[in-house]
């Protein structure tokens, strides 16, 4: 009994639930999920590349760079404000 709830339609559940990663879809049409490792590389490059340019911002010009991050909090801080005031005129 316990072996007939385990594997569903050939596949081990207790490993992968929803199947192999060739059978899933993704909700935008026909496009298989689970990235590739191409889209793996690129997000690790583009994640470097990122945090290299925000090393050599604060390095190069400091004054900018501080700037920068109070306009950062200040927007961050006023948004965190329009959520609180919506939750709160939702709750009545």
């Amino acid at each position: 009994m316990a072996s007939a709830q385990v594997r569903r339609n050939g596949v081990d559940a207790r490993r992968n639930p929803r199947g192999p990663v060739s059978m899933r879809v993704s909700a935008f049409g026909g496009v298989p999920r689970g990235g590739g490792a191409m889209q793996v590389q690129a997000k690790k490059i583009v994640g470097v590349l990122l945090i290299t340019f925000v090393v050599y911002t604060i390095i190069a010009t400091p004054d900018k760079a501080s700037d920068l991050i109070a306009q950062w909090f200040s927007a961050i801080s006023s948004s965190c404000k329009w959520v609180g005031n919506e939750i709160a005129d939702l709750a009545g």
